[in-house]
């Protein structure tokens, strides 16, 4: 089982790929996504009668797209990565799940994965 986790919009979505089955849910995370997104992953295992434990691998939507978001969803899927051992990869465009897809078959995954936000990051320091 895969899961792909894409979070740079504020409909947010996450996949499971078994074989050539693709199960998506989509919600509106907007400021919720860190609250939401574990919940959402939860809920779309279990309704597929599916755990973690059978995690082979993990696609991360790299951006460009809210910082925010981004950062969530990348920390998230680290997380999944590392805690079942499984190969994670990052990709972007719109066939970013095929892409995705392609390089866990090619064994071509990475031990960490960052955001790629399409900007520069600009910070607001407080004046003091």
């Amino acid at each position: 089982m895969i899961i792909a986790i894409k979070t740079d919009v504020e409909l947010a979505e996450i996949y499971i790929i078994i074989e050539s089955i693709i199960v998506k849910k989509q919600w509106q995370a907007h400021r919720q996504l860190l609250k939401t997104i574990h919940l959402s992953i939860n809920e779309l295992l279990m309704t597929n009668g599916l755990q973690l434990d059978q995690l082979s691998g993990v696609i991360f939507f790299e951006g460009p797209g809210s910082f925010t978001g981004l950062r969530i969803g990348c920390s998230v899927t680290n997380a999944l990565a590392q805690s079942y051992k499984t190969p994670i990869v990052a990709t972007n465009g719109e066939d970013w799940l095929k892409k995705g897809l392609k390089l866990l078959s090619q064994n071509k995954g990475l031990p960490i994965i960052q955001p790629n936000y399409g900007a520069d990051i600009h910070y607001n320091l407080a004046m003091t």
